[in-house]
């Protein structure tokens, strides 16, 4: 089992958006593609245009064409450009692929 982390640098005051975009479109869109979310983490302390969040894969080939084929889905390529109307929502991003040690209750 591999896991992916992803952090999320987003624009001062544009975490609501991100958030509203990740309910509402993102989830369900990657739900139908085949792309597993773990959990979302925002800070209570420190940086609060921080988002983290984990996904879950079994194979990192699968992995690769399945972002493929999701980041040039037409209906995620409509609603992205349509959120980003006022400007983007990100920063920037850090993306690491993880893999739990032997004694991590999360395997």
């Amino acid at each position: 089992m591999f896991y992916e982390y992803r952090r999320y640098d987003v624009v001062h005051g544009r975490m609501e958006e991100l958030k509203t975009r990740f309910a509402e479109s993102t989830i369900p869109m990657w739900k139908e593609s085949g792309i597993e979310p773990v959990a979302f983490f925002e800070p209570r302390i420190g940086n609060p245009n921080i988002l983290h969040y984990l996904l879950k894969w079994d194979d990192l080939g699968r992995r690769e064409e399945t972002w493929e084929a999701f980041r040039v889905k037409p209906e995620w390529v409509a609603d992205r450009v349509k959120s980003e109307e006022n400007g983007p929502l990100l920063n920037g991003m850090t993306n690491e692929i993880w893999v739990p040690t032997d004694f991590s209750p999360l395997q």
